[in-house]
């Protein structure tokens, strides 16, 4: 006997020109994506992890610590964030560079912990 679970997903992003070009390309997936801020967005379900991009990377130093309250609210204790960060100083990109400092991700909030893939 086979068991399938169906999983929940949801993608959000501010801007609306990213939300545009990823309802072009993912056909039947499109209503997994809408426009939404971060910040003030509800969670349609509870999660189990989230996977963010460059997210924390764009925003103004002065915003990481709201980031940290927010994803703290979003993920309940055990939950996973996964993400993508920039490592190293470059001239242009992203202005975040934190590197693997497990301490870092631990000042943002208690709850973090890091771990390096």
């Amino acid at each position: 006997m086979a068991c399938a679970r169906k999983l929940a997903g949801q993608a959000i992003d501010f801007s609306s020109s990213a939300v545009v070009a990823a309802l072009e390309q993912l056909g039947e997936y499109t209503g997994v994506v809408e426009q939404a801020d971060f910040f003030a967005y509800r969670l349609p379900f509870e999660t189990d992890w989230i996977y963010e991009r460059a997210f924390l990377c764009a925003l103004p130093r002065d915003r990481w610590q709201d980031y940290a309250v927010r994803m703290a609210e979003l993920l309940r204790p055990g939950a996973l964030l996964a993400g993508f960060h920039f490592l190293g100083e470059t001239p242009k990109g992203p202005s975040m560079v934190c590197g693997y400092n497990p301490r870092f991700w631990y000042d943002m909030h208690p709850r973090v912990r890091a771990v390096p893939t």
